[in-house]
């Protein structure tokens, strides 16, 4: 049944008419006690008549100017509401559009216009399922569907529309039913906004986290995700193995119980400085207790993840079995070694400089540049011993061999420590010395090579002559013949003024003289 503010047109009729028969009743009571006379009566019962009409003309007019009033004002309350409402639906940024019940579009906003690519005013009329690719129509007509049939208040669906030029565009729908205040259905609103950048990123995260997943897996190495706590969250496969124990195993124990007891304090207070945000990224080498209780040094480098807010959330962890490349870099630590003291025992000078400082020379060094040790050399400039005319040279050659180069064999002089001037000839070569680009340097003394030099050449000299002195002897006819060749070439190695070739005969012991040179 329909109440009295369901119909305020009846409620306000009763309420008159109410009000009209009380004051019948009551007037006409109150004139027959006051008043006998049949004449006076009829007076007053005109004059009452008279009364209520004008009482009920004056409170009717009061209402009606009041509801004129309010009229109007709701009349400009509504008419600024629609201004509002379509200044909104003009000018909003989300596409929006009205749906009557068939699906047909009463209208659309600039926005959903520009968005699906038709001029402004285009869509009004078009049905819905024109707008959608096939096969995705069904999808807004169900949502339709059971609004209609008042199943659900509002719906949402994410659809890929069909653009002006037939491209796809995914789009999220929002769709309201507006009804009347009997509930009966006017249209539905719907809003639709362009997710395609918003799939696009969730695609690009979805095929992240499957890169993710196919590297935790397969990557030789040992990763695992724990949390700020210190729980396991994922471990892949090659850290079960490498540790030798059952998932189950693994998670069974906090992360820092696997780690060796003398190095778990340091290892611990690396872990809290990522947990907390200290530090982002942190790498060490440790040790690590197996489930068999075996150790293995490994390399440990861990990253903080960070939420939203920016917060540390998780730790992922990668484990390297380095006992190779510590055997390895042990093998070439003693290599080094056995090195330096072949280089330190070497009778060949040998220095290296870095940055154009001496960082290193041996004993042949320290004696070729006129020092008592190697204290005298390391440290010091190696322009402070090159002498002046060969100092653009040297300059040259350091930049060329820092940079990577190998310089060809030249002699220079140096000016050693106690003044004397030293020609040597240098070989450089570019190696690393404490792991920074350095020189290596060779040393030769000069004048020992030359003197070596013009030995071998008198030798040389000497073997020619005899070879010429037997080749004479072969070819000689006399002895006379004999003597003559040998006299020439001991004249050619031997600076003499008289030389003179004799024969002695053992049996008469007589000295015949074959050939002079007086």
């Amino acid at each position: 049944m329909k109440t009295l503010k369901q119909r305020p047109a009846l409620g306000g009729s009763l309420i008159y008419a109410l009000i009209g028969i009380l004051w019948i009743v009551i007037s006409d009571a109150v004139v027959n006690r006051l008043v006998e006379s049949g004449s006076q009566v009829t007076l007053l019962q005109t004059s009452k008549g008279w009364l209520f009409i004008t009482i009920t003309a004056a409170l009717l007019y009061l209402i009606m100017r009041w509801g004129f009033r309010q009229q109007l004002k709701l009349t400009e309350r509504l008419r600024l509401n629609e201004l509002v409402f379509q200044a909104g639906f003009e000018q909003s940024r989300t596409g929006i559009c009205h749906l009557d019940i068939e699906g047909r579009l009463i209208r659309a906003n600039p926005a959903l216009c520009e968005l699906l690519g038709y001029p402004s005013g285009a869509l009004n009329g078009m049905l819905l399922a024109d707008l959608l690719l096939p096969g995705m129509q069904d999808n807004g007509g169900a949502i339709l569907r059971r609004l209609a049939r008042g199943e659900q208040d509002a719906g949402q669906a994410e659809s890929p529309y069909r653009r002006a030029d037939g491209s796809p565009l995914w789009c999220q729908t929002t769709i309201t039913p507006i009804v009347t205040g009997s509930g009966d259905l006017l249209y539905y609103t719907l809003f639709i906004e362009d997710i395609s950048q918003r799939r696009a990123a969730e695609a690009l995260q979805r095929d992240s986290k499957r890169r993710f997943r196919a590297y935790f897996d397969q990557v030789p190495a040992g990763i695992a995700v724990i949390s700020t706590d210190g729980r396991w969250l994922e471990a892949n496969k090659h850290l079960r193995a490498f540790l030798d124990c059952s998932q189950e195993d693994l998670f069974s124990l906090p992360w820092s119980r696997l780690v060796h007891p003398e190095d778990r304090e340091a290892c611990d207070r690396q872990m809290l400085d990522l947990s907390t945000g200290v530090a982002d990224r942190i790498t060490q080498e440790t040790r690590l207790v197996c489930k068999n209780g075996q150790q293995m040094t490994v390399s440990i480098t861990a990253r903080s993840i960070r939420g939203v807010n920016g917060q540390p959330e998780s730790i992922i962890i990668l484990v390297e079995d380095i006992a190779a490349r510590k055997e390895v870099e042990q093998r070439l630590l003693e290599s080094e070694e056995r090195y330096h003291s072949l280089v330190e025992a070497s009778p060949i000078p040998i220095l290296v400089h870095t940055d154009g400082r001496i960082v290193f020379a041996n004993e042949a060094a320290v004696r070729i540049a006129g020092g008592v040790s190697t204290a005298d050399l390391v440290g010091r400039n190696v322009m402070d011993f090159v002498h002046p005319d060969n100092s653009t040279l040297m300059y040259e050659r350091m930049q060329n061999i820092y940079s990577g180069k190998t310089v060809e064999n030249r002699d220079v002089t140096l000016t050693t420590s106690d003044g004397r001037m030293v020609e040597v000839e240098l070989l450089g070569a570019p190696v690393r010395f404490r792991g920074r680009p350095s020189a290596q340097v060779i040393l030769q003394d000069v004048g020992t090579r030359r003197k070596n030099e013009e030995a071998l050449q008198r030798f040389n000299a000497r073997l020619a002559a005899l070879y010429q002195i037997s080749q004479s002897i072969l070819s000689a006819q006399s002895p006379y013949e004999i003597a003559t060749g040998m006299l020439q070439q001991i004249d050619r190695l031997i600076a003499a003024d008289r030389i003179g070739v004799v024969m002695f005969d053992f049996g008469s012991e007589e000295v015949i003289p074959l050939a002079l040179k007086i």
